[in-house]
């Protein structure tokens, strides 16, 4: 994986090459095949070469697959469990990915693909807590009033009105109650752990309270990655005026620095953009995780 990430760093890089280093892992080859001829890209006729798909994909569409197919097989499709569906979170993970990349575009980050990785990876200390202390993790839950059913309730629908996301603010400050610490700080330990640096780790444990952490370096990726978070469970019919208003003011003076134009209105527009993207995340999600 991290040859190809290196490979495909470069834009002007050769189809044919990557598609050669593709052609190496039987898993990965099957999973590109698999997607460019899913009903999401809907090819005029059967695609059986790799050369072909990667040309039909696109080099980011790509990229990203490898790089969520490594995410998963590393991170893995952890048991069943009372706390969190495997399923659900990584649609919510694929999700909050595409949405970060979509606003780094937007919003004129310097590198798209690494908003990608953090709102891909952003939640994966909710993982490791459950692989390495799912008891005491499971009191986060037990010992409250939260419904751990409504909590994890993701299955998007494009018309709700309702913003699905409790565990945004209580969550977090359960964690801090029974652990002494939240599953952003675990994520961002990990981020560490796994050489992606210690600005983007910043990136990870501030998505949740930007404005806790104006200092930080990439605090224009701190406050995408927190936006995109919420969007992941907004619909058609939400009420976006209340919901901007509902923002850390931070990341809103945040983004209108770089965009003034920045708004109750655009923001309805953003999301309506990301809906389709959102809708075809499940038929992405189940062609990475297929074997």
């Amino acid at each position: 994986t991290h040859r190809f990430l290196e490979l495909t760093s470069n834009k002007n890089v050769d189809l044919k090459e990557v598609s050669e280093l593709i052609g190496l892992d039987h898993a990965l080859s099957l999973k590109v095949v698999r997607l460019v001829n899913s009903a999401h890209f809907a090819p005029a006729s059967p695609v059986t070469n790799i050369l072909r798909a990667v040309n039909l994909l696109g080099l980011n569409t790509v990229r990203f697959i490898v790089l969520g197919a490594s995410v998963i097989e590393s991170v893995g499709q952890f048991a069943d469990n009372d706390i969190l569906n495997a399923d659900k979170f990584w649609l919510h993970s694929f999700r909050c990915a595409i949405a970060t990349k979509h606003l780094a575009e937007l919003f004129h980050y310097e590198d798209p693909a690494e908003a990608y990785l953090v709102g891909l990876l952003h939640d994966v200390g909710k993982v490791a807590l459950i692989q390495c202390a799912y008891e005491k993790y499971l009191e986060v839950f037990t010992e409250s009033d939260m419904d751990i059913d409504d909590l994890w309730d993701l299955d998007f629908d494009a018309n709700h009105q309702e913003m699905i996301e409790p565990e945004d603010e209580t969550l977090p400050k359960r964690e801090q109650d029974v652990l002494g610490f939240t599953h952003a700080d675990v994520s961002a330990l990990l981020f560490l752990d796994w050489n992606f640096g210690k600005l983007l780790s910043e990136v990870v444990i501030a998505h949740h309270q930007p404005s806790y952490f104006k200092h930080i370096e990439k605090k224009n990726l701190a406050c995408l990655l927190y936006l995109a978070n919420k969007l992941c469970y907004l619909g058609t019919q939400f009420d976006y005026e209340a919901f901007y208003h509902q923002l850390d003011p931070f990341v809103i003076e945040t983004l209108q620095t770089i965009s003034p134009s920045f708004g109750a209105n655009s923001l309805c527009d953003i999301a309506l953009d990301m809906l389709p993207h959102f809708e075809s995340c499940q038929e992405i999600l189940q062609t990475l995780i297929t074997p």
